[in-house]
């Protein structure tokens, strides 16, 4: 059975694998992720990315989904719920880290995770904000 990526590109070849990631290699600019998104069925919970490499070596990197937001310590749960809420966001949850705090909120996979985030720096009350990225990593 052929991939949802090798439907729109007959030419895509899988280039590696990660538990449930697949890095695919496509020809430049035939694939955006918008038209990979609607030739899924209801059914299919795939999510996809574009992949990017670190500026020095080779660490393959994409955006899964979800973003990582610290606010500021005097926002707590409820307040913090209430300042997702009103920018239709949804808190996954918070992470523990003492003296901090983080939420993991969640965003749909691909370069939307990025402007998210990117739309949420520098609002009042947000320390800082980033996407939840993945990185390749290899056993040595």
């Amino acid at each position: 059975m052929r991939s949802t990526v090798q439907k729109v590109d007959t030419g895509a070849r899988l280039q590696s694998s990660h538990g449930s990631v697949g890095v695919w290699k496509t020809e430049s600019g035939k694939i955006e992720p918008s038209s990979l998104s609607k030739s899924l069925s209801p059914s299919q919970s795939n999510q996809f990315s574009p992949v990017f490499k670190q500026t020095k070596g080779i660490t393959l990197m994409a955006l899964p989904g979800n973003i990582i937001v610290e606010l500021d310590a005097s926002l707590d749960q409820k307040k913090a719920e209430v300042f997702f809420g009103q920018r239709g966001l949804r808190i996954v949850r918070k992470l523990d880290m003492v003296g901090r705090n983080f939420y993991e909120v969640e965003t749909p996979a691909g370069a939307e995770s990025l402007n998210i985030a990117n739309s949420l720096y520098g609002q009042t009350g947000v320390i800082s904000s980033m996407p939840n990225w993945w990185r390749e990593v290899t056993a040595k």
